[in-house]
């Protein structure tokens, strides 16, 4: 069986204490939050408390790992929490999946909790098939979702993203990705444009999978995507904003390195500058030289022996030769 299991460490890695947390079935955490005043929220899945298969579960602890409040939140199917974060109305908000509520097999699961930790609503986001939360970030008119989606597509997998407002009611939804399945994990704000988001595509790139980075504008319409890695796995789970306004992007490759390896891309926001000018050349008028009389037999405005013609296929001759080494 899992239990969830918390630590904290100094900034040298060593440990200053540790607490394990659950019951007597599999309990998991996905994400941890620090607050401003020194507790934590941890969100994850319960299978030892609460009414379904698995429950969604959050706990709030203290600076030392004390529980201050737990809740479970769910039906009688699998539900969970990947991510947690604070809004700014002082309260939290969740996002995840559901097997309990929604339209399909698993729908995107958004829930929003006051400062105690009670439920003030949630909202379910999908269609037919498999649907799932991974990252959200507040807005200033509600919520934008990352996940990912089989609902709509061939039977792909597609990066999802949603657009909610301050209640949770859908504003948009847009699905993204190629030919094969690609995922998205995690979006960030990308102030004055709209979103940026990252994950790993199978669609496109040179490896097994690459890792994919692209930016929205504020409704959802595509503006640009890149990708990195080699030729085998290469992934990212998290974007993450840095002081110097770029970003710094989470992950593993396979492609790099001997048997798997953690994959940190950093990245800005500069717009190239433009090239600099060419100072123009100072051009000096050669001074006149007397020349001698040109013998009868040279050909006029031609090298001595050599008629205009004879130069000009000597010229084409040379061209073609040169074009067919570079090629061979």
């Amino acid at each position: 069986m899992i239990d969830l299991w918390l630590l904290k460490v100094d900034p040298q890695g060593e440990m200053i204490w540790e607490t394990v947390l659950g019951g007597t079935k599999n309990d998991v955490a996905y994400s941890l939050l620090a607050l401003d005043d020194g507790d934590y929220l941890v969100v994850g899945s319960t299978a030892s408390y609460g009414s379904g298969i698995d429950d969604l579960w959050v706990l709030k602890t203290n600076s030392n790992g004390d529980i201050l409040w737990n809740i479970t939140v769910g039906g009688t199917k699998h539900d969970l929490g990947r991510e947690i974060i604070s809004t700014s109305d002082d309260g939290y908000v969740v996002i995840g999946e559901t097997g309990s509520y929604g339209a399909g097999w698993n729908d995107v699961w958004l829930v929003k909790l006051d400062q105690d930790g009670s439920v003030s609503w949630n909202m379910t986001y999908g269609g037919s098939m498999n649907d799932i939360g991974k990252s959200v970030r507040e807005t200033g008119d509600g919520f934008i979702l990352a996940g990912i989606s089989e609902s709509f597509g061939s039977d792909l997998t597609q990066g999802y993203m949603i657009h909610v407002d301050l209640k949770g009611e859908l504003v948009w939804e847009q699905t993204y990705g190629g030919a094969s399945d690609d995922y998205l994990e995690s979006v960030e704000l990308l102030p004055g444009v709209g979103y940026i988001a990252t994950g790993f595509t199978s669609s496109t790139g040179t490896g097994e999978s690459d890792v994919w980075l692209f930016s929205t504008s504020s409704e959802g319409d595509l503006i640009d995507e890149t990708f990195y890695g080699g030729s085998m796995r290469d992934r990212m789970y998290e974007i993450v904003p840095t002081s110097d306004d770029g970003y710094i992007l989470v992950g593993f490759t396979w492609s790099f390195g001997s048997t798997g390896n953690g994959y940190l891309i950093k990245i800005t926001m500069e717009e190239p500058g433009p090239e600099p000018e060419a100072e123009p050349e100072e051009i000096t008028e050669p001074e006149p030289e007397e020349t001698a009389p040109k013998p009868a037999e040279e050909e006029p405005g031609g090298i001595p022996g050599f008629s205009m013609t004879a130069i000009s296929i000597g010229i084409l001759l040379f061209a073609i030769v040169v074009s067919y080494m570079r090629r061979h």
